[in-house]
């Protein structure tokens, strides 16, 4: 297929979209606002259908599957974790010197 027969098969396909001699805005902007509002109307329902999809309980998972892979760490490991690292800050706020090279010594 050459040049010329595929400028000529274009031509007859987009015959209604040529302009003329005369511009046609209001046919653009009629067009423009169609595609804008099928593609605004076809994201809102994909949204919707994930939305119905993810918020279903038939996702597969429920607690039960929940409790016995998730791994439980006791409470009172978590309280200590949380103890040690406001001691450990305490440290850095009255134990612990540094030395700010940007401020000169006094």
């Amino acid at each position: 297929m050459n040049f010329t027969t595929l400028q000529k098969t274009l031509g007859r396909i987009f015959r209604n979209v040529r302009y003329g001699s005369h511009p046609k805005p209001y046919r653009d902007w009629f067009w423009i606002l169609i595609v804008t509002l099928t593609l605004l109307i076809g994201s809102v329902g994909w949204s919707y259908y994930v939305f119905l999809s993810t918020s279903s309980d038939d996702s597969g998972t429920s607690a039960v599957s929940l409790k016995r892979t998730l791994p439980t760490i006791p409470l009172d490991a978590v309280k200590h974790l949380f103890m040690v690292r406001a001691e450990e800050r305490a440290h850095y706020l009255s134990d612990y010197h540094f030395v700010d090279p940007s401020r000169p010594q006094r």
